[in-house]
């Protein structure tokens, strides 16, 4: 405490003779997904109509970073 000089001999209003300060900074934390999508196609489709399209997959394939 910088009012009693953090001895706590001293009972200050700030610290109640505890000899430091408990204090916080109030934070809102908002996180936010980033996705992306590749489509790779060998078609003249435009790709919002691949995007929206419904069914089964048929193959996906995943790999590591």
């Amino acid at each position: 405490c910088t009012f009693c000089g953090g001895s706590g001999q001293v009972m200050c209003s700030k610290c109640q003779g505890r000899g430091n300060l408990r204090w916080f900074i109030m934070l809102t934390v908002q996180w936010t997904n980033h996705l992306d999508d590749h489509i790779v196609e060998r078609t003249a489709l435009p790709d919002e109509l691949i995007r929206t399209v419904r069914g089964q997959t048929a193959f996906e394939e995943t790999s590591p970073r």
